[in-house]
């Protein structure tokens, strides 16, 4: 049947689509499918003659073919999709020649019941035990007998990739090949096999210094922090027990825990006890006491979960997780999307799975009305799905698991004009991602005008859960939780350095066990950097390190809020008064011109941000360096902290009044930076603590309002009918907050 014969020969199904009567076209798509056949059918006619298409792509050139029919009215189609594997070995796209409209949508549709993958990777066989061959002694002979090879070149697996830096402002570039067992990634020889090695000390001679490190901050030995020489030392004796140090790699927090990175070691001297890495070197230099561990080493194939691949001969070797080798092992290898959409807009995924790729999962482009539903997003080597530009477009009712890189990045609205984007993420699961690059990869990205995040389930990263720049954007009923599990002065949900991105609605999240175990820990909502014109209302922060953190910004609201065992429950700091204000004196050697660039380029003397936020206008005549305008009232407080003052910050610069504070410390304050120990601190009970804030409630002995909130199993239960008398607290919709059942959530 020629291509213009199987368009013509599609199967109708009526579904009304108010407020019209369309005929639904309806094509099929099948593992068993032939892309000679119409599409009609869902499976194999009998006879051979006829049945499902074989690939999308097929399904895509038909709807095309249909639609150039001359006086053709699009209709909506249906292309339901069988269930297996669709293996990609180029990106499936979709162009503006694909464009559908809200009223005639294409949706593709996994097969009621069945399971759709979309796999960048290919299977791999042929394993056998190791024995006593291949690499010799390089395995070590206590673990020989768990470890598997397998010959990766004889299955048509030759194109390994290359090991690249990666980390913190390094530009993204597609992974060297990666194993999964199942869905889960496997973990390239390592050592330690968990935990860090740390820096004994950054040798300060060599031919040229690399860096001159921050003069303003001197954590050892008084030197500025980052200084180097391209080299490190390291203690103990385990590099010696390796046969080659050829290209082995080392990922760290080299000074920084917000900032990571994986660098290829240039030498290694096991006499010195001495590293030197290979340049481009990390951008804020190397640190005493800071944390590593190397990689690529085939004696440390040494756990259950390990590999290592030798490059030259194109062996894989695997300790696989579990005695029975019960799961498939699958290698990664599409460097592009799986799915490339570009001004395609009105097309709807639902119940597809996307996995096993090097490169990015998902990049939909300048389209409008594009939505993923009740998807799983695993096992990819980039960003899972990444919108720029267009509008309305976004994910509901899925699963992100398992990312080397951030979720979902949505960017989208005119900052110039304040005009919004209206994407979404909407009842959604995001967990175990940021597994390869670890810092600044987040589970959703914002950016632009106007975007919805609400009754997601994010936990188990190591870095932040949310970030967010532009305007206007609606944060709202999610739960997010065991975030910052490796890093340190990172925000579960964060945003910085920009005045002009206000209108930013926080509100309604349960936020809860944050550990930031790295220097300076973790906030809740990590207003860093002058963030101004934030609310946060009515919020349940329970263990969450630092709850609400305005670090220098103003014009922030904080109200409403609950805050359970919290240090502090809210922090603000005059950072630009003290260590930050190279930001204002423009004759500073280090003036860093950031706020002033975004403020010039948003032109805030002029519609529409004149009109809109008009302190913007007078803000730099109006001593910016002082937090002015943040307002902490009506909140609810107990079993920590409640507030911190730094930088000189007074009570008279914050408004903060009708709060219930039942924590042991009302107040620290202090006029160094909030990286000194040294404060004042007003204690609960005391003449002091109550005169320090006055138009707060600070309860008596035992009034704790127990009725008001208990932990059951380590989670919070608040009760909304109970509130605590005289701070004017409104009932928090607590039991909305976080998932809820598939369908019950739209945009």
């Amino acid at each position: 049947m020629t291509p213009s014969c199987r368009a013509l020969a599609w199967s109708v199904v009526v579904a009304f689509v108010a407020p019209s009567l369309f005929a639904v076209q309806q094509l099929f798509v099948a593992p068993s499918g032939s892309d000679a056949w119409s599409g009609r059918y869902a499976a194999p006619l009998a006879d051979g003659t006829d049945g499902p298409l074989a690939t999308l792509v097929a399904a895509r050139d038909a709807i095309r073919q249909n639609n150039a029919k001359p006086g053709h009215t699009r209709e909506p189609v249906e292309v339901i999709v069988r269930g297996g594997r669709y293996a990609l070995t180029e990106s499936f796209e979709l162009t503006a020649e694909d464009a559908a409209s809200v009223a005639a949508p294409v949706v593709w549709r996994a097969y009621a019941g069945e399971t759709v993958l979309l796999s960048g990777g290919k299977p791999v066989e042929g394993f056998r035990r190791l024995g006593e061959t291949s690499l010799g002694d390089r395995i070590r002979p206590e673990v020989r007998s768990h470890v598997w090879v397998t010959d990766l070149r004889v299955q048509g697996i030759a194109a390994f990739g290359e090991m690249k830096r990666s980390g913190f402002r390094i530009p993204y570039a597609p992974s060297a090949l990666q194993v999964f067992y199942g869905e889960a990634p496997m973990t390239l020889a390592r050592y330690p096999n968990e935990g860090w090695e740390h820096i004994a000390a950054v040798p300060q001679d060599g031919p040229e210094m690399i860096y001159a490190g921050m003069i303003n901050d001197r954590r050892f030995d008084d030197l500025p922090t980052g200084r180097h020489y391209g080299a490190i030392t390291y203690e103990g004796e385990r590099p010696s027990s390796w046969a080659s140090t050829d290209d082995v790699w080392a990922h760290g927090y080299w000074t920084w825990d917000w900032a990571d990175s994986t660098e290829r070691i240039a030498a290694l001297d096991t006499t010195r006890h001495r590293i030197d890495f290979a340049p481009p070197y990390h951008p804020y230099g190397l640190t005493k006491n800071q944390r590593f561990y190397y990689l690529n080493v085939p004696e440390e194939l040494d756990a259950p979960g390990e590999w290592y691949l030798d490059r030259g001969k194109g062996l894989l070797y695997f300790w696989p997780p579990d005695e029975a080798f019960s799961e498939a092992v699958t290698v990664s290898m599409l460097e592009t999307p799986l799915l490339r959409l570009v001004g395609a807009g009105a097309h709807h995924f639902e119940g597809f799975s996307f996995g096993f790729t090097r490169g990015p999962g998902l990049e939909v482009e300048a389209a409008n009305d594009v939505r993923f539903e009740r998807c799983r997003f695993f096992a990819l080597g980039g960003v899972a799905l990444a919108v720029t530009g267009g509008s309305d477009c976004g994910v509901i009712d899925s699963e992100f698991v398992n990312l080397a890189s951030g979720a979902v990045r949505l960017a989208g609205g005119d900052r110039a004009t304040l005009e919004r984007g209206n994407h979404f993420v909407l009842n959604s699961e995001f967990h175990e991602f940021g597994q390869v690059y670890r810092t600044n990869q987040p589970a959703v990205r914002l950016d632009g005008v106007g975007h919805h995040v609400a009754h997601n389930l994010i936990y188990d990263a190591p870095h932040m859960a949310l970030h967010f720049q532009g305007n206007d954007h609606l944060i709202e009923f999610n739960e997010i939780h065991d975030i910052a599990k490796e890093t340190g002065d990172v925000g579960a949900i964060y945003s910085g350095r920009d005045y002009t991105s206000r209108g930013t609605i926080v509100r309604y999240n349960y936020l809860h066990d944050f550990t930031g175990p790295g220097l300076y820990g973790v906030r809740a909502v990590y207003l860093d950097d002058f963030t101004s014109g934030i609310t946060i209302y009515g919020n349940v922060f329970y263990r969450a390190g630092k709850g609400a953190f305005v670090g220098g910004g103003r014009d922030n609201r904080i109200q409403n809020n609950v805050f359970i065992e919290c240090a502090p429950s809210v922090h603000v700091d005059a950072r630009g008064l003290s260590w930050a204000a190279n930001y204002f004196d423009e004759s500073a050697p280090n003036h860093v011109t950031t706020l002033s660039d975004f403020m010039r380029e948003a032109q805030v003397d002029q519609a529409p941000y004149a009109r809109r936020y008009p302190e913007l206008t007078t803000l730099y005549a109006d001593a910016p360096a002082v937090p002015k305008n943040n307002v902490v009232t009506n909140n609810v407080s107990f079993g920590g902290v409640f507030l911190e003052l730094f930088d000189g910050v007074t009570p008279a610069v914050v408004t903060v009044r009708d709060n219930f504070i039942a924590d042991a410390t009302v107040l620290r304050i202090t006029d160094k930076t909030d990286q000194a120990p040294e404060f004042t601190t007003y204690e609960t009970g005391t003449k002091a603590a109550a005169g320090i804030l006055p138009g707060n409630r600070q309860p008596g002995d035992g009034e704790l309002a127990p009725a008001f909130y208990r932990v059951v199993n380590g989670r919070v239960l608040l009760d909304s009918q109970q509130s605590p008398a005289g701070v004017g607290f409104a009932p928090i919709p607590f039991e909305q907050i976080g998932l809820r059942r598939r369908g019950t959530v739209q945009p």
